[in-house]
């Protein structure tokens, strides 16, 4: 009985390391982004379903990564992995002459396009966001991202899919510029479709950012001068967009629909100067939100509604302002709540 009972603890014990172990599927991805050149080149994935049990990391310039198609090239996470997916710039982390937490090297002309990221949150513990490691005050730590974007210029993402992350759909972070997000999805993650810190003169264009748990964009820490052209922010847990210490960006012929709290929330932190300014939503369409269209709970200042905006079916009303400032809407825009 006592050796029975041995042979199943060590067949048990196998075969949960064998699990634990299995090969990663994305392993071949990354061993052709190494074996590139210096010069950069192009890296074709075939149609699959492919598991990672790590981060699959494109730190080299001047690199494209293809996939045959959203539908049919999927990067899934493997079950308790609990790590980020697909990570644009370098995972290293350095303190600059300045104090600035930046990436060990600057990465800048990298494509990616035609490809679902999986971050298969049913089968991952939503309390290691950051893995084995701490999120709070670790400014080192990549979040379990679907897909991440740091310290990295000039950065294409086309026709891509990305679901279901214990963390955010797509991050930009650590002094990104020159984005161009285009055709681009993200639905189902534990927090925000898309979230974006120290990023500028970037495009995002063609958007679905819908049915997240958090916002559908969620931006902050010196996300200026950017620009959100065409898309749909639909049912997202919370707000469809958090705003705060971001200055100049345009969110253009956005519908913003059914969010779980306000349309878009403007507001500044406990530190000085971080208001969200000087932000414009041009020709919008904001409705059935469950708290106000937009809600600016801060003095923030020169935000403004232009062109052929539409705000209707607002729980709490079209607009509230803080009382501190003032929100520019123009005669064109209406609201019929």
């Amino acid at each position: 009985m006592i050796l029975k009972t041995m042979v199943i603890a060590v067949a048990l014990f196998f075969n949960f390391n064998a699990i634990a172990m299995a090969a990663d599927q994305c392993e071949f991805i990354r061993s052709a982004v190494a074996d590139l050149p210096e010069t950069g080149g192009v890296v074709n994935i075939p149609e699959g379903v492919y598991d990672c049990t790590n981060m699959i990391v494109l730190k080299k310039s001047n690199v494209v990564v293809r996939g045959a198609g959203r539908d049919q090239t999927i990067l899934r996470l493997a079950n308790q992995s609990h790590s980020p997916v697909l990570v644009i710039g370098d995972d290293n982390i350095i303190k600059n002459s300045t104090g600035d937490y930046v990436t060990a090297t600057r990465v800048t002309n990298v494509e990616v396009s035609d490809l679902t990221v999986d971050g298969n949150v049913e089968n991952q513990d939503v309390n290691r966001e950051c893995g084995y490691g701490p999120c709070d005050g670790d400014v080192t730590n990549i979040r379990n991202n679907a897909i991440t974007i740091r310290g990295a210029s000039y950065v294409t993402l086309a026709r891509i899919t990305a679901h279901d992350s214990i963390s955010g759909g797509l991050v930009s972070e650590k002094y990104c510029d020159h984005l161009h997000v285009t055709d681009f999805s993200s639905y189902g993650n534990h927090f925000d479709g898309f979230a974006g810190y120290q990023t500028s003169d970037s495009l995002f264009e063609n958007v679905n950012l819908s049915r997240n748990r958090g916002a559908g964009i969620s931006i902050d820490i010196d996300f200026n001068n950017n620009h959100f052209l065409n898309g749909v922010l639909e049912s997202n847990g919370d707000v469809g967009i958090f705003a705060r210490d971001t200055n100049d960006v345009v969110f253009e012929k956005l519908l913003i629909t059914k969010s779980g709290n306000h349309g878009a929330f403007l507001a500044a932190s406990e530190h000085e100067n971080t208001c969200a300014n000087r932000n414009e939503f041009r020709s919008v369409i904001i409705e059935g939100s469950r708290g106000n269209g937009i809600h600016i709970s801060s003095p923030c200042a020169g935000n403004k509604v232009t062109g052929n905006s539409i705000f209707r079916n607002n729980s709490n009303g079209c607009y509230f302002v803080n009382y501190q400032t003032k929100m520019s809407v123009e005669s064109s825009v209406v609201c019929e709540n």
